[in-house]
């Protein structure tokens, strides 16, 4: 079969058209994935095969065998239907088979021997390419540490082999756009995001022939600013779920905090490329961004137009849970009464808050600093409109999370969408703060809240 592409983009568009009318209908997923796999989009004719045995995971595919072979997965059915079909027995079967589990190799990450943990990590891709968390440890060693050129060449190394041959994870692709980063190939890393990004969000936002034909924008319509241990990662994955809103390639960019040196083709090659005209959003959600000096001009010099989203918490809860995360990291060893007295200690002798120093940071990490929100959010506000600046309590989204979502809904002008439920993000349980240190840090924060409800004519209710 040798059709023109775009031909074949037609009749695709023309057989999801009908999917939609009869999803029920085996064979035009057949006839989808068959095409895809006659102009080379193999991957893409996984997610159909994917979609196909969502709704009935007894259907017989006519494309597999074809498919199999050329994915290099002729002899292990089981193993290519886990990656496609996300099948939850499977899953457990392969997971089970692994040699070693999740834990077990972030330990060997964090203590024993970071060398075997790698090793581990390529030969689990290898032996089970539907396997995202070793990807996933791997992006977490290139974020979270200072790491060698050995260290880089040799994820490269694995990466531009395994990239070769699918199936293959979106997630391999940011790892491999990471570790190029690093490297300061700033050229092939876009590449390699722009690849990872369009295989995330392609076949399951975009009808083919409506994407292709017309022109595409490159824009960033959102960014959830703030602020850290605030529900941020929550509220990013529920609007992920939004059937118009567009993901990033990764949660956290760090683009105006940390990387802005690197350009702005690197940072739009995170985010998928929207037909103009559509009613599709993209954006990402940095929590750091809102207390971080600098980054209100450099976005607003970059997107003036851009909607801004802000979580603020109760600052005492948030202190103690931004403790207990940095304790968990291993960023912290002292307990919690002498690291939060001792943030007191200088904050309370501080005058201005613009005046922190490299002195305060060589033994504070910002558990009481972050929480002075009217200090923070009058820098944003003396760019942006507040239009276009939505501020929302995390206490409201913990316990009216649809309420909340509608609001942030309403705010981006996108038709409103509830979720089947409603899961947690990030949450940890850790042992209760004394009341007196509570109410010590509570007078601390108070008539800084004050002058926040105040300058924004709104009581927060935190006491």
């Amino acid at each position: 079969m040798n059709q023109n592409p775009k031909q074949v983009l037609v009749l695709i568009d023309y057989y999801r058209q009908a999917l939609k009318i009869n999803p029920n209908n085996y064979s035009l997923y057949d006839k989808v994935a068959r095409l895809y796999y006659e102009i080379g989009e193999f991957n893409l004719a996984g997610q159909v095969c994917k979609a196909a045995l969502q709704q009935n995971s007894d259907w017989e595919l006519t494309i597999l065998p074809s498919l199999l072979e050329k994915m290099g997965l002729a002899d292990n059915n089981s193993q290519f239907l886990q990656y496609v079909y996300g099948t939850t027995s499977l899953k457990t079967q392969i997971a089970s088979n692994s040699s070693m589990s999740v834990i077990e190799v972030f330990k060997l990450f964090e203590e024993d021997d970071p060398a075997k943990a790698i090793n581990t990590c390529f030969d689990l891709i290898q032996n089970h390419p539907i396997l995202e968390w070793p990807h996933s440890l791997l992006n977490r060693q290139l974020i979270m540490r200072h790491n060698t050129a050995d260290f880089l060449d040799k994820i490269i190394g694995f990466y531009e082999s395994i990239l070769q041959r699918p199936p293959i994870l979106p997630t391999a692709y940011i790892v491999f756009g990471n570790a190029l980063t690093q490297k300061g190939k700033i050229v092939e890393a876009i590449t390699a995001f722009q690849a990872g990004i369009n295989q995330k969000i392609y076949f399951n936002k975009y009808h083919p022939q409506y994407y292709y034909n017309i022109p595409k924008r490159s824009q960033v319509d959102f960014l959830i600013i703030g602020i850290g241990k605030g529900g941020t990662s929550a509220v990013y994955r529920y609007l992920s779920q939004h059937p118009k809103i567009l993901s990033a390639s990764q949660k956290e960019l760090h683009f105006f905090n940390q990387k802005f040196e690197l350009g702005i083709d690197w940072y739009l090659a995170q985010f998928p490329q929207l037909p103009q005209g559509s009613k599709y959003l993209t954006g990402e959600a940095t929590p750091w961004y809102l207390a971080s000096h600098g980054v209100a001009e450099k976005v607003y010099q970059t997107f003036p137009h851009i909607k801004l989203i802000a979580l603020l918490r109760n600052p005492v809860t948030r202190a103690v849970s931004h403790y207990y995360m940095a304790r968990k990291l291993g960023r912290e060893k002292r307990s919690l009464e002498v690291a939060l007295n001792s943030e007191l200690a200088i904050l309370s002798q501080t005058s201005s808050f613009d005046e922190i120093t490299a002195q305060y940071w060589s033994t504070e990490r910002g558990y009481l600093l972050l929480g002075l929100y009217i200090h923070f959010i009058q820098k944003w506000l003396k760019l942006f409109p507040s239009e276009q600046l939505l501020i929302l309590r995390s206490e409201d989204l913990y316990r009216h999370t649809d309420t909340t979502l509608q609001q942030i809904y309403h705010f981006l002008d996108i038709p409103e969408h509830s979720l089947k439920s409603y899961p947690r993000y990030n949450a940890n349980s850790y042992p209760k703060i004394s009341s007196g240190l509570y109410q010590k840090l509570a007078t601390f924060f108070q008539p800084h809240n004050q002058k926040l409800e105040s300058y924004l004519g709104r009581s927060f209710d935190w006491e």
